[in-house]
């Protein structure tokens, strides 16, 4: 390749070896001298084994994590080495759906957009089974997204076709690295509250996989983890994002819930120390008495 490629796909990945082809399949459809995929093997050594039949391609490349474990670094690392403009996120059990990588590259350089997402599908029961809409929540028009749509909305996962210009990505210091899971609202919260509103784009993006039985951290019970990294994302934005309608009220709620689950009742001040509003605070706590504390 003598060109730079436009797009950097890059794959997170640890011991899945019965997934990742499947992944790294569907995105190797659109590689080429402006598309290139980053396969990050996190802590495990199947990748390339697993990829073996996919070797010969020059557009792939599989490279291990050298920084900090966890999916946040490993997509950082691979941020870190990739060539394209547009850093383009697939988990190792998901796969993209129809065209939606030339989709990313035709909103990029016409849409005055930095960053976006779109809508998923889900594969759940028999992997067999035919293929069921997940729920979306951005409508059926694509758009760029204003200060009039709630910034639930504007929330998404890496997994939902996510995209970002990565001059902005590494201006806003990537991924936070500390955050096991709630990352991506991590990183949505701090490109809202510097003034980036994100494409919606009514595509469908990715197929998620949930037909198999697998561990993922969000279904291993561990709510104490779960509670200490989403109450960090309130802590990292609540400041940042008080100017934005709705988020100091959506970050709240979010933290304190996770916190009510685990069952860590002494986080809780930290929520309510940091509202500035009187008023969401009330409600706050009155939620709480509600909720038996």
């Amino acid at each position: 390749m003598t060109n730079d490629p436009y797009i950097s796909i890059i794959i997170p990945t640890h011991n899945r070896a019965n997934l990742l082809p499947r992944a790294v399949s569907s995105a190797l459809l659109w590689a080429g001298s402006d598309v290139e995929v980053l396969v990050v093997e996190d802590g495990s050594k199947v990748a390339q084994q697993a990829l073996e039949e996919f070797a010969h391609l020059p557009h792939l490349i599989v490279t291990q994590n050298q920084g900090p474990r966890g999916a946040a670094s490993a997509r950082n690392y691979g941020a870190n080495i990739a060539r394209g403009q547009i850093l383009l996120f697939l988990d190792d059990d998901d796969e993209f759906i129809g065209d939606y990588v030339l989709r990313v590259k035709d909103i990029a350089t016409t849409e005055n957009a930095y960053w976006g997402f779109a809508r998923q599908k889900i594969r759940s029961g028999d992997p067999y089974n035919l293929v069921h809409d997940k729920k979306s929540k951005l409508g059926d028009h694509s758009r760029l997204a204003n200060k009039k749509i709630p910034v639930r909305r504007k929330i998404a996962p890496l997994s939902a076709g996510f995209w970002i210009r990565k001059s902005l990505y590494w201006d806003l210091g990537g991924l936070c690295a500390d955050q096991v899971i709630d990352e991506d609202t991590d990183l949505c919260c701090r490109l809202l509250a510097a003034g980036f509103e994100p494409w919606l784009e009514a595509c469908f993006a990715v197929v998620l996989e949930r037909s198999l039985d697998f561990e993922r951290l969000t279904n291993q019970g561990n709510k104490s983890l779960i509670a200490e990294c989403y109450l960090r994302t309130f802590l990292h934005n609540i400041a940042s994002c008080n100017h934005i309608h709705g988020a100091p009220a959506y970050l709240a709620f979010r933290a304190q819930r996770m916190i009510l689950r685990s069952g860590q009742v002494e986080l809780l001040s930290e929520v309510t120390e940091n509202i500035q509003s009187y008023w969401l605070r009330f409600v706050l706590v009155l939620s709480r008495l509600r909720s038996g504390l």
